[in-house]
């Protein structure tokens, strides 16, 4: 990391990144390094330059909604959790649903409108009381980091808190069938393409190009 950050001094590793990595990768090609693996070199490549872009899909058969879709209909499909690096959980509903191409596999992304349930103010935005999590949904965090791969996200829903303002929610875990459905298009993920939480882990994801 440090060869990193010392390879850009006046610019945003975030920006200079790609094109570094880019080219390390392709110099271990040339040197038929056995750490260059196929899907290593893919990743260095970059994506296609079209990404599809669905309002529904289906991840380990739990079928997800952006918020748009749900808006239209009476059950709730678009709420997201993911667990923080402190131990808790991050709260959101999810907005964009992309798939990027890496010859030869393909990445799911979640972009989501995580909801700021930060307690360090006076205000609490999420506490637990009688066995349920309320949160606060006014203020949003992460703006500039709201993507997230799909199977990092776990389904919630939010629920309108008895004798509080609107912007106080409960959250309900999700629990319910697996959906299957040969029909629609399967992604599936390679586990050895991704390792750990970088990419996404062994699944089978599957879109609805449908508009109902």
């Amino acid at each position: 990391m440090k060869k990193v950050v010392w390879a850009f001094p006046d610019k945003d590793i975030e920006e200079g990144f790609p094109a570094w990595f880019g080219n390390k990768v392709r110099e271990l090609k040339v040197k038929n390094d056995p750490s260059c693996t196929s899907e290593l070199f893919a990743l260095a490549c970059g994506p296609s330059y079209t990404a599809v872009l669905v309002d529904s899909c289906i991840v380990n058969g739990v079928k997800f909604n952006v918020h748009n879709r749900d808006l239209r209909r009476s059950t709730q499909n678009s709420g997201i959790s993911t667990p923080n690096p402190s131990g808790g959980m991050y709260y959101g509903q999810l907005e964009e649903i992309l798939e990027f191409e890496y010859i030869p596999f393909k990445v799911v992304l979640f972009k989501v409108k995580w909801f700021d349930t930060n307690n360090d103010g006076r205000i609490k935005r999420c506490t637990y009381r009688n066995n349920i999590i309320q949160i606060m949904t006014d203020r949003v965090a992460f703006e500039d980091e709201p993507y997230i791969l799909s199977t990092q996200a776990t389904q919630v829903f939010y629920l309108d808190f008895p004798g509080k303002r609107g912007n106080f929610k409960a959250v309900q875990d999700s629990y319910h069938r697996k959906i299957w459905n040969p029909d629609i298009i399967v992604v599936e993920d390679n586990q050895d393409v991704v390792h750990d939480n970088t990419s996404s882990h062994i699944c089978n994801i599957e879109f609805d190009f449908g508009y109902l």
